[in-house]
């Protein structure tokens, strides 16, 4: 309750402080845009689009059309973007593509093989499937000091598919709604420092949504249950994860890494296939909610004192390559539960 009372309360302090600063800078010279588009425009009626390398700053838009983008960087661009707020409004959609969360058809900003940097800006998607930042075919984005928000189902603040990439620096992604998560990757990677992924309201969103990627934390808070599929790893330095894993499909994997300091507040549901991988060194633990299952398990603490059991226990793959160093036993862990082999 604390962190959504300090995310709204950040909200409405980076909004306040964004109206002046956006007042002056309109009162000084009109935003640098692509020469078809309206700079002004309080509700767009088309994409507006970025065929060369451009910059822009101060700028404010929303769109209820579907289906088509708010800001749309084409191939080989890049674009310089400062001080955004858009906002992607529900206006009654008629239909949505089958494939709109995979082609982020509904984003407020799509970049395609193209290059973003973006700053302090505030982006929240309320329409379905309308992703508020969409990567595809090999963009990259480096984002700094900016809120990105989705409240409708469907959508993420943040889609890379196709071999995409995003770094993060001191940034907060929110989300709610049925399927909704704060980062999807599809095929991708991203790396977050200081920075906050948490869901909102609902339980059916996801903090995080994995299928054959790589996503690293530094300083950085997840809250929200995770989601993956395909093979993927998630690296922890110094950050914490409040979350519940499903894996999706039998093929999925997960190597998680937890190191200096990090925690692990939450549980696995994969007893079928037992996907998950865990590394963890002796300064960080793992406290469960519930019974939990892991293929590969290392702990640098070999005496388990970092493992919180809450009265669960924790069962593992003894015939697994990683696990010769318990064994097959079955061991005691601090708060009343158990390290039990499975198979």
């Amino acid at each position: 309750m604390k962190r959504l009372n300090y995310l709204l309360f950040a909200a409405l302090l980076f909004l306040c402080s964004y109206s002046s600063v956006h007042t002056a800078s309109q009162a000084q010279t009109a935003p640098a845009v692509s020469p078809s588009a309206s700079p002004a425009t309080s509700l767009l009626q088309e994409a507006l689009i970025f065929s060369e390398s451009d910059s822009l700053s101060g700028f404010t838009a929303s769109s209820g059309l579907v289906p088509h983008h708010i800001i749309s960087v084409n191939p080989g661009v890049t674009l310089e973007a400062d001080m955004l707020s858009l906002d992607k409004v529900n206006n009654e959609v008629l239909e949505i593509p089958d494939d709109a969360l995979y082609t982020g058809s509904e984003a407020l900003i799509y970049a395609d093989n193209s290059m973003i940097r973006l700053n302090n800006s505030m982006i929240s998607g309320t329409a379905p499937y309308a992703h508020t930042l969409c990567l595809d075919n090999e963009s990259t984005c480096d984002m700094n000091h900016s809120i990105l928000v989705t409240t409708d189902i469907g959508q993420a603040a943040v889609a890379a598919f196709a071999a995409s990439s995003i770094g993060m620096t001191d940034c907060t992604l929110a989300s709610t709604g049925d399927g909704a998560s704060c980062l999807m990757l599809l095929n991708s990677r991203a790396s977050a420092e200081k920075t906050e992924l948490t869901v909102r309201d609902s339980q059916a969103s996801f903090s995080v949504s994995l299928t054959g990627s790589e996503l690293t934390l530094s300083d950085s808070n997840v809250s929200g249950n995770i989601q993956y599929a395909g093979i993927n790893s998630v690296t922890c330095t110094n950050s914490e994860i409040t979350a519940e894993l499903f894996a999706e499909g039998s093929d999925a994997e997960l190597s998680l890494s937890l190191t200096s300091g990090s925690k692990l507040t939450g549980c696995s549901y994969d007893d079928s296939t037992m996907s998950l991988h865990i590394v963890m060194d002796d300064s960080s633990s793992w406290t469960l909610t519930e019974d939990s299952f892991v293929a590969g398990f290392r702990d640098a603490d070999e005496s388990l004192s970092n493992i919180i059991s809450n009265g669960f226990s924790l069962y593992y793959n003894s015939e697994h390559e990683g696990n010769e160093w318990l064994s097959s036993r079955t061991l005691a862990l601090p708060g009343g539960g158990y390290l039990i082999p499975l198979i």
